[in-house]
């Protein structure tokens, strides 16, 4: 899916990408299959053809839950 969305942008196009880390296993919601969980760093080696703008990981509360995430903004060059 990863390739497919990178190549689907235009040039100068941007991607923003938010998912879950497997930090999330801890709070007991979230994916139920363990493939849906990135482990740490794992996220911008998907997009190896994109510049990455922006990358984090963390914990964030957001509607009262807290959620394990990893985020991305990128570029695609040419």
């Amino acid at each position: 899916m990863c390739p497919r969305l990178a190549a689907a942008l235009r040039p100068g196009g941007l991607l923003f990408f938010e998912t879950f880390t497997v930090a999330q296993r801890q709070y007991g919601w979230g994916p139920s299959r363990d493939a849906w969980l990135l482990q740490p760093g794992e996220l911008p080696t998907l997009f190896p053809t994109l510049a990455v703008l922006q990358y984090r990981e963390g914990h964030v509360v957001e509607g009262g839950r807290t959620k394990a995430i990893a985020s991305l903004v990128a570029r695609r060059l040419s």
